[in-house]
């Protein structure tokens, strides 16, 4: 049995960091509030913002949300909202009775309708595939048969926002391994079973495996969330606390977890793959913000996802060669 990734947010606040999203209008030197970026503060911490600015909305990104469905009448997704299959009654309805996977794709593709929240890539393609109940509850048989179904669909990035502290099985494994074998990006919750003090290895399965990027949660002031889990899978970090994004019923909630967290790499990823980036897994990794002990670490692993340094391109060899020319000749000039 595998079970859903989140912790209830008692809290119901808008981060202060937040307050500093803005949006520029066709009027040059207008800047105005962007109240939906506002309200998705995770979504503006990683950097999404800028990257929508720049016309990168994720168009046509194929995302595959394997979770409790979709509730594909929301207006805040109906438009993204591009099919899928329901693993549990077994028909081509995924639509959500449990809330958990509407959730998810909020954070990763919410519309920019000027309502609401604005998801990562809010312009990207959702798949849902159902393989938690009205209860939230699943199998992995459901979650392999959703796995194998990703590659038949040919998504572009998968979202795991489950997970089970127990081995799941060889068989878990190797379909995690055919999805990274045809060139789909696993993106997948590291777990909510974390200590107080960040000791111990407690990131769950499948974002154990080496083909899936485990993400841990952070908070609006980039501290670790107390819950989420530690351990040297970890491979990236992303808000996961007091997280605004769509529920059932056109509505809208606040929660917390390692669920939110992986949702924001997802749609990280899929603004890198519609800028034609070909390593995103590698390049998510190298340009992340460094939290914690510097490099590497138990508690955020390569730092906070940052999509908007990972779209700036890396100096190549030859400008870096002209640049270091430049600065020699400026200076034989200045002392001669």
């Amino acid at each position: 049995m595998i079970r859903y990734l989140h912790f209830v947010s008692f809290c119901v606040r808008v981060s202060a960091l937040c307050t500093t999203a803005l949006c520029v209008t066709a009027n040059a030197g207008l800047v105005v509030p962007d109240d939906e970026l506002i309200n998705a503060w995770g979504v503006e911490r990683i950097g999404a913002g800028y990257v929508h600015t720049s016309g990168n909305t994720g168009a046509g990104v194929k995302i595959g949300i394997i979770d409790s469905g979709i509730d594909y009448t929301h207006p805040d997704l109906s438009a993204n909202y591009a099919g899928g299959w329901d693993f549990v009654n077994d028909d081509d309805d995924p639509r959500d009775d449990f809330g958990h996977g509407t959730l998810i794709a909020g954070i990763v593709g919410a519309v920019d309708d000027g309502q609401g929240i604005v998801g990562v890539a809010p312009e990207a393609s959702l798949y849902a595939y159902k393989i938690l109940d009205s209860s939230g509850g699943g199998t992995f048989d459901r979650v392999i048969a959703a796995l194998d179904r990703a590659i038949a669909d040919g998504m572009d990035v998968v979202n795991m926002s489950f997970g089970s502290f127990g081995d799941p099985g060889q068989a878990v494994l190797d379909a995690c391994e055919r999805v990274a074998a045809a060139g789909i990006l696993l993106v997948a919750s590291a777990g909510n079973l974390g200590t107080f003090d960040g000791s111990g290895d407690n990131v769950v399965f499948p974002a154990r495996y080496s083909s899936v990027i485990a993400v841990a949660a952070t908070t609006d002031l980039d501290d670790r969330a107390f819950f989420s889990s530690t351990g040297p899978d970890l491979e990236l970090a992303a808000p996961g606390y007091n997280i605004y994004s769509t529920d059932l019923f056109g509505g809208y909630a606040f929660e917390s977890g390692t669920s939110m967290a992986a949702a924001h790499v997802t749609g990280a990823a899929a603004l890198l793959i519609y800028a034609g980036f070909t390593d995103v897994r590698g390049r998510l990794l190298s340009t992340a913000y460094d939290l914690g002990p510097e490099g590497f670490d138990t508690l955020y692993g390569y730092g906070l996802v940052d999509v908007h340094a990972a779209m700036i391109p890396a100096p190549s060899a030859l400008g870096l060669a002209l640049l270091g020319s430049l600065l020699v000749h400026r200076r034989f000039r200045s002392n001669s």
